[in-house]
């Protein structure tokens, strides 16, 4: 089994009403259970892997074939040691 650790994050009340909305709108159109933990992890997962901010959205359905090298000056998580 894989380790995991758990990460709180704060967000506002509005942040988090479009939350739920995004969360509802996934179950409706996926049809499976959708949480707002798997929606938030798979967009901090889907920024750090391809390193572009929300606002430069990637489709799920065309993944990156090869990710950029990393450099410290591109990697803003180059100074986190796990």
């Amino acid at each position: 089994m894989t380790k995991t650790k758990q990460v709180n994050i704060m967000i506002t009340q509005e942040e988090e009403q479009e939350l739920l909305a995004y969360v509802k709108h996934q179950m409706i159109s996926t049809g499976e259970i959708v949480t707002k933990s798997s929606v938030i992890r798979d967009a901090i997962l889907r920024y750090i892997r391809n390193g572009k901010p929300d606002d430069e959205h990637v489709d799920d359905k065309q993944e990156p074939t090869k990710l950029p090298p990393e450099t410290p000056s591109t990697n803003p998580f180059s100074d986190i040691k796990i």
